[in-house]
């Protein structure tokens, strides 16, 4: 990325941006259309390092928590983040399951990109 920004530059120092009509010369907009791709790239590669780090954590702790249970509400997941569990006047029931498979489908099915 730097090497572009640096011939970038040397174009609006040496060449200018824009032509005698005033408009943007092709190698600088074809310069700066590397530079804005190569920064969408970079932001896409960004977010799969992300997930990929974080499922190399949720499989961690996967293998962690083997043999643990969690109490965990009967309801769809969408009650879950709604208020409808701590709405007092509701009854809400809770099953017990495993974590470990629990956070390993997390994992795999709810964040990676690879599975």
């Amino acid at each position: 990325m730097e090497l572009l920004e640096e011939v970038l530059q040397f174009i609006k120092e040496m060449d200018a941006e824009t032509d005698f009509e005033g408009n943007e010369t092709y190698l600088h907009r074809r310069v700066r259309e590397a530079i804005e791709a190569e920064a969408k790239d970079e932001k896409d590669f960004d977010q799969i390092r992300r997930r990929h780090n974080l499922v190399l954590r949720l499989r961690t702790l996967a293998a962690m928590a083997c043999g643990l249970k969690v109490a965990l509400p009967t309801l769809p997941v969408e009650k879950w983040l709604d208020g409808t569990i701590a709405d007092a006047t509701k009854d809400v029931y809770f099953a017990e399951y495993d974590l470990s498979a629990l956070l390993q489908f997390i994992a795999d099915v709810g964040v990676s990109y690879e599975d």
